[in-house]
């Protein structure tokens, strides 16, 4: 009988935590809601939070907020979500950094990138462009890997700085096709493309959204793009896949992270909310306008995205021997 008693009174437990969680579900967001971005106001991250939080105040009639909240790689601004408590009032739109390179970057943090948090939906991808100066020798990736052959130490790319994604990407390219490509840091993009027309280094590893202007105009050419399809906005550029690079796919993206805990119900409706805001054409376009695609993930698949983000560059970051000084 005590054994019964017991049985019943864990079941109801669980049913009242069970109904909990749903009945926050129902009242949310009943209190204004922070969206945290690990930036500065006026980039792709920032926008594309703006554009989520204009959609979720909509669709719910409740009050969301961007805060800007950035420094040390997005550490700081990830960090006041993970310690935030699981009520859906603090949300983070994550990216590449503090839930992809980070972790193997910063070996430091002050928070465990899974353990610490909900990862919710995967917003958006968009990815980087290797480029030459227009007059370059190499016509295709397998000229500037034959080339790095030949010379080996001699073939430049320049990045927005060390640790970004696009060094990185320069780093998985070395180790896939077993050749060595001498990283030149920049402090950021224009100063790097700078570099690369004026002939100081061979080629770039580009952000796509930012390198766009500059190949429609002819100043640059792309070799490829690290997406593992080709993109709409440069039908005729190959992916470093075609180019028998199966392991090169470089995404720079952006998602929906809540504190750990947040109750399932809940982060399964801010899953859904995301999922039927990108099937909007009009964000659609947005994005497309970004450099970006809408990308469309259950809280599963994102969650194990995240994970193996964690996992590829950690094995990028240990082979390439690459430190932050």
């Amino acid at each position: 009988m005590l054994h019964r008693r017991a049985l019943l009174g864990s079941a109801g437990t669980a049913t009242l935590a069970a109904s909990g969680a749903l009945a926050q579900t129902g009242a949310w967001p009943n209190r204004p809601v922070r969206i945290i971005v690990t930036f500065p106001p006026g980039g792709t991250t920032d926008i594309l939070a703006r554009l989520m939080a204009e959609r979720f105040a909509r669709a719910t009639g409740g009050t969301f907020v961007v805060e800007n909240r950035p420094g040390a790689g997005g550490v700081i601004g990830a960090d006041l979500v993970a310690k935030a408590a699981p009520d859906g009032t603090t949300l983070l739109l994550t990216t590449s950094g503090p839930h992809g390179s980070g972790p193997s970057l910063y070996p430091n943090l002050p928070f465990d990138p899974m353990g610490d948090f909900t990862h919710i939906a995967l917003v958006a991808s968009t990815p980087n462009v290797l480029a030459v100066r227009p007059e370059a020798r190499y016509r295709s990736v397998a000229d500037l890997v034959a080339a790095a052959r030949a010379e080996p130490g001699r073939i430049t790319y320049s990045s927005p700085g060390n640790g970004t994604l696009n060094h990185l990407n320069g780093a998985l390219l070395g180790l896939a096709a077993d050749v060595n490509l001498v990283h030149v840091p920049y402090r950021g993009a224009a100063p790097a493309l700078t570099a690369l027309l004026a002939g100081d280094v061979d080629t770039m590893f580009d952000a796509i959204a930012s390198s766009a202007p500059h190949l429609r105009d002819g100043r640059i050419r792309a070799l490829a793009v690290s997406s593992p399809q080709r993109i709409p906005a440069f039908p005729d550029v190959p992916t470093f896949v075609e180019q028998g690079l199966p392991d090169v796919v470089v995404l720079s993206w952006f998602g929906l992270s809540g504190p750990g805990g947040l109750p399932a119900p809940l982060a399964q409706r801010l899953n859904e909310l995301t999922l039927r805001i990108l099937h909007e054409p009009e964000m659609v376009q947005r994005l497309q306008d970004l450099g970006s695609t809408p990308n469309r993930m259950t809280r599963a698949d994102f969650t194990d995205f995240v994970a193996n983000e964690i996992s590829k560059w950690r094995r990028v970051v240990q082979a390439a021997n690459i430190r932050l000084e």
